[in-house]
């Protein structure tokens, strides 16, 4: 009797939180996307030759970089305002993102040749052509998606996302089954981006979709978002412009193997960033305004509790999962998979921390924590390329996000968060652990490792 009311109350909890409702619907998103993007990815790669995959990883690499470029933390800027109400506030958020929109789309069109000229692919040209003109109507979408995320009302929104992308997946691969060409890739974009701009005005509300730009606002905005911007710029040259550096020392073969494998790591990684952005910053902003500091640190640790046995069971079985799902011309994605994994613990406490550093509105602070990991790791990167070529730039990736915790950490350590000392013996325990079993497993990822360290 006294169990059946504890699970009647327990589950009238569940109910009630805001936070867990969202929580589990951004969760069934994200593991319903990735499950998706899986399973065309397995079919892609049957139609598809892997130079694709690499000319598709620069161009998504170059999209990112100018991306972070015109990312003024609009999301964040509304997640932390007070106006959201102000239909002149959220219309000037609007005008920016379409301005932001067109700013990219100018930056792909006068990029696009000279980059195609220096990886010596003609190819890339008119991808990034095509991608430019994409990114003008991505930022047409209405603001309302924004709302919807500083809320927790995620049911609607995951539904529609995840409908989004089972479309733009079967549109892929529909295009590649009929031309084996590297526009199937791109098709499934262009479509992802024309749905979400007719669901965004069809089933959200408010839209505050008018061009205005009210001086207080973008005062509010261009403070708070000068150095978001700057995080953004640092945050892609640490974790997202290694296959641009990559591709001046590998093959379009080897850097599409490498973005299969990259794919399948950052799988646990995707859905916690999303749940980050979607569900921690907004409810880390909730305890803080609070004073309720204690819940931050709950439920931080019962993320990481859920997500890093995940993520070292990708670190164990990466190799059998790349040996059953995909053909010959990516088995060494595998060993690849599983160095990688290891990175993603690192990723994890990362993604569990960075939304303090936003919720606390020290985005100046996470933009000197992005720049020093930025720096070493292009360093890494380049110095793994030269001393080891590919399997030592592999090594080198999987490395930075330990940096980046680093980084984050040394700034939180200033608000009152410190975590260090107990994050680090459990980064230190799941690595060990990996690694053991890599080494009584005779398993490619320490063979790898090993040939890199004795080069």
């Amino acid at each position: 009797m006294l169990f059946n009311k504890f699970i009647s109350r327990k589950v009238t909890q569940f109910k009630k939180s805001p936070a867990i409702n969202s929580s589990l619907w951004v969760a069934i998103g994200m593991m319903g996307t990735q499950g998706i993007r899986l399973a065309s990815n397995i079919l892609l790669t049957r139609l598809l030759v892997p130079e694709y995959f690499g000319m598709m990883a620069i161009v998504y690499s170059v999209v990112g970089f100018y991306s972070m470029m015109s990312d003024v933390g609009l999301v964040p800027s509304v997640v932390n305002s007070k106006r959201d109400n102000d239909s002149k506030f959220m219309s000037t958020i609007w005008t920016i993102q379409v301005l932001s929109a067109f700013f990219l789309a100018v930056l792909l069109l006068l990029s696009a040749y000279p980059i195609s000229q220096a990886y010596d692919e003609p190819l890339l040209f008119p991808l990034l052509i095509v991608i430019a003109v994409t990114s003008v109507l991505g930022g047409l979408n209405s603001t309302a998606l924004i709302l919807e995320q500083k809320y927790l009302r995620q049911k609607k929104l995951v539904l529609s996302q995840l409908a989004t992308q089972l479309v733009s997946s079967l549109v892929m691969v529909v295009v590649a089954y009929n031309t084996q060409s590297i526009w199937s890739l791109v098709a499934g974009n262009v479509v992802a981006v024309i749905i979400t701009l007719w669901y965004s005005y069809n089933l959200f509300s408010p839209q505050h979709s008018a061009l205005r730009l009210e001086a207080k606002a973008v005062s509010e905005i261009v403070h708070f978002g000068k150095w978001i911007l700057l995080s953004s710029m640092l945050s892609y040259a640490g974790n997202r412009s290694r296959p641009v550096i990559m591709g001046f020392w590998v093959t379009m073969a080897q850097l599409g193997v490498y973005s299969v494998a990259a794919a399948l790591a950052t799988v646990v990684e995707a859905v916690v960033n999303s749940l980050s952005s979607k569900v921690l910053h907004p409810k880390y902003r909730q305890y803080i305004d609070k004073g309720e500091v204690n819940k931050v640190k709950q439920l931080r640790i019962k993320f990481i509790i859920l997500f890093l046995p995940l993520t070292i069971i990708i670190a164990l079985f990466g190799e059998l999962l790349v040996e059953v799902l995909y053909d010959d011309r990516y088995q060494e994605a595998g060993a690849i998979l599983q160095i990688l994994a290891i990175g993603r613990i690192g990723s994890l406490f990362v993604l569990v921390n960075t939304p303090i550093l936003i919720a606390v509105g020290d985005s100046k602070g996470l933009s000197f924590s992005q720049g020093l990991t930025a720096g070493i790791s292009v360093v890494l990167v380049m110095a793994g390329g030269f001393y080891s070529g590919f399997y030592g730039m592999v090594l080198a990736a999987a490395l930075i996000p330990f940096v980046n915790y680093l980084a984050i950490s040394l700034v939180m350590v200033k608000h009152g968060f410190n975590f260090i000392f107990l994050d680090g013996v459990s980064m230190f325990l799941s690595v060990c652990l990996v690694v053991a079993l890599w080494y009584m497993s005779d398993s490619n990822s320490f063979l790898m490792v090993t040939e890199v360290i004795n080069r």
